[in-house]
């Protein structure tokens, strides 16, 4: 007759998104960076990390009206940030910025014109973690709706496939 210890019971954090994610896409300018000044947060469901090996230090959310790449400096994130976690974003201090014309959200500039992703020690500062089980159903599209209000978002191609070369 042992008694075992029971796991605690799960209290979601006290966080409010303040902003969607395109609003927050809406404030950037292609080719500069803004830095976020504001005490604003942002909330989506993780829909893409780096368990695959596709992505590399960066989690991909995405929420009703769009996704977003945030940096982060630290190695197999997938065992903190799976697919369907969601999460709230505090953005004050951070910056927003596009690689290839892709925005995400960054923690600084490395001073030769490239950004860092947000300095390990720091990631629970900004990055809040929240239940598990949000998974995003992907949009069906075709090839010849794809455009850039898809980029980091989940969508299905149906009667596609890609030649053997690619």
């Amino acid at each position: 007759n042992k008694v075992f210890d029971e796991p605690p019971v799960y209290q979601p954090p006290n966080v409010t998104a303040t902003m969607t994610i395109a609003d927050l896409k809406a404030m950037h300018t292609f080719g500069g960076y803004e830095q976020i000044t504001t005490d604003d947060v942002i909330e989506g469901s993780v829909v893409a990390n780096d368990s695959s090996g596709n992505y590399y230090k960066s989690i991909v959310i995405q929420d009703a009206t769009g996704g977003i790449l945030v940096n982060l400096d630290d190695y197999n994130l997938y065992t903190s940030y799976p697919v369907g976690r969601k999460v709230y974003v505090k953005l004050k201090g951070l910056y927003i910025d596009d690689y290839n014309r892709l925005i995400e959200i960054s923690g600084g500039t490395d001073g030769i014109g490239g950004f860092n992703g947000i300095a390990s020690p720091l990631i629970d500062q900004y990055v809040i973690k929240g239940e598990l089980g949000n998974f995003v159903a992907p949009k069906v599209v075709t090839v010849a709706q794809l455009d850039d209000s898809y980029q980091n978002t989940l969508i299905q191609l149906d009667n596609f496939e890609f030649s053997a070369t690619d």
